[in-house]
């Protein structure tokens, strides 16, 4: 309930102005932060400015642990922004701290979302790497409940994760345990991703109609809830179908409305793969000129992104092209 959630972080705030305890402000705006990004508004950088100055504060106060747990967050939201480099740095100082202090659901928390960034990045074994640790740490934690609602999510991006490195009925396992955790523990919107995440995987079998119903469920989801950036990813997604099965100008009002969002939001790797799509769909209509160029537009996006797996995957399709206009 992202409303109540920001009156809830407000009022901590408010709190906070009227007892002059700098611990309570850095809690609201922690809370605040969170809201205002992973609650799917897409806030990111006004989110991270929120997390700095709650660190100042703890930084302030002496207090290391909650500083370090203020930045927890953060290393997903760098990453979001290409911000890769002061993502990783910044998790791995954090971990140094909760692992000296043995703050082990909190470095389980830094685990994931290390995991995260890695897995953006397009290096899948250290990303499973990340999240085998982060089960393990919570799964030591057997007694914490909120250790045991983690598993949950951990289990989905593990099954990512194997997704990727090709072990397919591993993943559709992985994820349908995750859903299973996610829907008993009223975890309602992450057991939409998981159903996103299970409809990826089945987008990669050739599963396309299996593929289509659970965006739609996981996309229907997020609108209701109001997390309008989580239901454009999901047409991104779906535009991979719709490539698919030939539907080139369905592809092309979907990728121009995914552009549009995630300009506005500054993720440029998403922005470069509805382009990537875009070029796709020219090519299933033989407009080869206009798909070039999306191709191009996207290889310089993915190039500021510092993602070389996507601009190998940029270069593949380029390639593509040229082999359509007899250009070997």
């Amino acid at each position: 309930d992202l409303g109540r959630t920001l009156q809830v972080a407000d009022l901590l705030l408010t709190m906070a102005e009227i007892n002059g305890h700098p611990a309570h402000r850095a809690l609201g705006l922690m809370a605040k932060a969170h809201a205002r990004s992973y609650g799917g508004l897409g806030e990111y950088a006004y989110a991270i400015q929120l997390l700095d100055e709650a660190a100042d504060i703890y930084a302030g106060l002496d207090r290391p642990v909650d500083q370090a747990r203020s930045q927890i967050a953060k290393v997903w939201l760098l990453a979001l922004l290409g911000r890769y480099e002061e993502s990783l740095s910044t998790g791995q100082w954090a971990s140094d701290i909760l692992e000296d202090n043995e703050e082990w659901l909190l470095l389980a928390k830094m685990s994931s979302n290390l995991g995260l960034v890695n897995f953006r990045l397009g290096r899948d074994d250290v990303s499973l790497a990340l999240y085998d640790k982060t089960k393990a740490l919570y799964q030591r934690l057997s007694d914490d409940p909120v250790a045991q609602r983690a598993l949950g999510r951990v289990e989905q991006n593990r099954s990512e994760a194997l997704r990727n490195l090709g072990r397919f009925d591993e993943s559709i396992e992985t994820s349908r345990a995750a859903l299973e955790i996610l829907v008993r523990t009223g975890q309602s919107a992450d057991a939409a991703r998981a159903r996103q995440n299970l409809g990826v995987t089945y987008f990669c079998l050739g599963r396309y109609n299996e593929a289509l119903d659970l965006f739609d469920q996981a996309r229907d989801f997020f609108i209701a809830d109001g997390r309008h950036r989580d239901a454009i990813l999901v047409e991104l997604f779906t535009s991979d179908c719709l490539l698919q099965t030939r539907r080139f100008a369905d592809v092309l009002a979907k990728c121009n409305q995914v552009r549009e969002r995630f300009t506005e939001l500054g993720m440029r790797l998403e922005v470069g793969q509805a382009i990537l799509n875009e070029a796709l769909a020219y090519a299933g209509l033989h407009r080869y000129e206009e798909g070039l160029e999306s191709l191009d537009q996207a290889r310089s996006l993915f190039q500021e992104e510092g993602n070389e797996v996507w601009v190998a995957l940029a270069d593949l399709e380029t390639a593509a092209f040229l082999c359509r206009q007899g250009r070997y």
